[in-house]
């Protein structure tokens, strides 16, 4: 009998002593672990640095502890090149964050404009164009091109063909009009500039106004830079009347306006 008793003691003294050795937790709920997580970002120093708005919960998981949260938050900060929102990652277990993460993520590139401001690559073309490190291609949005040589006014025809200045690719803009105005002005602009004068000419009812295509060359009436697409508009000038055209100038070396082959002459001097 007695040694039946010893035996219960013992056992009862090992079950007292696997109980006391049972883990203690800190028991914290998720919205306390939530609360925790969101004043941990706000006192990175990142936070403050890329000058943080807002914080937008988009995710949150138990993570394999007890009592572990895992947070995911999306932060708009204050629009750094290429940069507009952060992705923040925190871990909270009982009470205490145990890891936390802050990146910036590239900003979303929906239009002309966002790639402009994410450092894209301009192109001087009619609209402009923009592109991104990844090849993408964005138009910038430009008024339509006004022609008022229609039928009814003083405007018969203005064309822009080909042609050779001094051996060197360019082009002649011709005008025929009804009747005489005492200036024709050119004016030139890429997208949304303003337009600036690049040639003056007296009145007349015809005429070809040669123009070149080079970096920096004098050739022709006036001259235009490789690579571009400007819009030219020709203003015929009467007192207290102006008629006004605008037409593209592709000045690209895909364009027709470059197809044709111009060859510079050469003076061969001959020996007596």
């Amino acid at each position: 009998m007695k040694k039946r008793h010893a035996v219960f003691i013992l056992i009862l003294a090992i079950l007292t002593i696997s109980c006391d050795n049972k883990p203690q937790y800190n028991e914290v709920t998720k919205e306390e672990s939530k609360v925790i997580a969101e004043q941990h970002i706000k006192q990175m120093k990142e936070y403050e640095q890329y000058k943080a708005r807002s914080i937008t919960q988009v995710s949150s998981t138990e993570a394999r502890c007890p009592f572990c949260w895992k947070f995911v938050y999306e932060i708009e900060i204050e629009r750094i090149q290429g940069f507009d929102r952060a992705r923040s990652e925190v871990t909270v277990k009982e009470g205490e964050v145990i890891s936390g993460t802050f990146e910036l993520l590239e900003k979303e590139i929906k239009n002309f404009e966002d790639c402009k401001e994410g450092g894209g690559e301009i192109k001087d073309y009619y609209p402009r164009e923009c592109a991104t490190q990844q090849g993408i291609i964005f138009e910038e949005k430009v008024a339509p091109l006004t022609n008022t040589s229609e039928k009814g006014t003083a405007v018969a025809n203005v064309s822009i063909r080909s042609s050779c200045i001094k051996g060197k690719p360019g082009g002649e803009v011709y005008f025929r009009l009804k009747s005489f105005f005492q200036e024709a002005e050119f004016q030139i602009k890429i997208s949304s500039d303003e337009y600036k004068k690049i040639h003056s000419s007296a009145g007349s009812y015809e005429k070809f106004t040669p123009f070149s295509v080079c970096q920096d060359c004098p050739e022709g009436e006036f001259s235009l830079k490789p690579d571009k697409v400007y819009v030219l508009r020709v203003l015929f000038k009467n007192p207290g009347k102006v008629y006004s055209n605008e037409y593209l100038i592709d000045t690209r070396n895909e364009s027709s306006l470059l197809e044709k082959e111009c060859k510079e002459d050469k003076i061969i001097i001959k020996r007596w």
